[in-house]
């Protein structure tokens, strides 16, 4: 989330990552941004929790990503792909496969608990999640075995549980 409207900070962003891209540039290091997609994070509710009256959504999916790393011509900037964040921002297996390996740097495999409905619940901002597939409100072996056979991965998955 931002101060200012989206059309303001995107190419701020781009800048950024273009200069940190650059820095890391024939050292090996990748950086992954993690988009965060989950319902909890809306205007409404973040202005509320941190009392900084309008805040604008920014980057809150896969493919939003993909968009500021393709503009900001990234080589060492990259993706953290969160299985529970992805899903909460009703991303896709096509969104994963149209994403280059290259750019996913790291895996969080985490799950979550579901509302009645079966949606993420966002009770507050950590939602208490579970060791992946305990509590399955996604189909995780789906998601990694779909879509991550589509692509050339380069990185570790990371199980991410909140207990």
């Amino acid at each position: 989330f931002t101060a200012v409207p989206k059309a303001e900070a995107w190419p701020v962003a781009v800048e950024r990552i273009k200069r940190l891209d650059a820095a890391l540039e024939g050292t090996g290091v990748t950086i992954g941004l993690e988009f965060l997609g989950c319902p909890v994070y809306k205007p409404e509710t973040i202005a509320h929790w941190t009392g900084r009256g309008e805040v604008h959504p920014f980057v809150q999916s896969l493919a939003e990503t993909n968009e500021l790393l393709h503009e900001a011509g990234s080589r060492n900037v990259g993706i953290t792909l969160d299985s529970y964040h992805w899903y909460g921002s009703h991303g896709t297996l096509e969104q994963i496969r149209e994403t280059p390996g290259r750019w996913i740097s790291l895996l969080h495999i985490n799950d979550g608990k579901a509302d009645a409905q079966g949606r993420v619940w966002v009770g507050t901002l950590h939602e208490p999640k579970e060791r992946p597939a305990a509590a399955p409100i996604k189909d995780i072996p789906t998601w990694l075995t779909s879509a991550l056979q589509s692509i050339v991965l380069t990185c570790l998955p990371s199980a991410q549980p909140w207990i």
